[in-house]
């Protein structure tokens, strides 16, 4: 189970940026934690969403790099 207290931090995404992603391959936080199969480097966990504070549920992080997320309360996109 992860830390809901200490949650990976988003940085907020350009508009221009999320124009050029497709929304049905971005994951959207979730108030709960759900478990889903992950790849080998991918590990589901707590992010805070940089616009309005935030604390969901995302699946697929990486341990690797930034991932783009979308906000289950005010849809706005980050990288977490």
């Amino acid at each position: 189970m992860a830390d809901k207290s200490n949650p990976r931090q988003g940085f907020k995404l350009e508009a221009s940026v999320v124009e050029r992603m497709d929304p049905k391959k971005i994951p959207v936080t979730q108030d709960e934690e759900k478990s889903e199969v992950s790849g080998q480097y991918r590990y589901n966990g707590w992010t805070q969403c940089p616009w309005c504070g935030h604390v969901g549920w995302t699946n697929g992080l990486s341990t690797d790099y930034y991932i783009s997320v979308r906000c289950g309360r005010c849809g706005g996109y980050f990288s977490a």
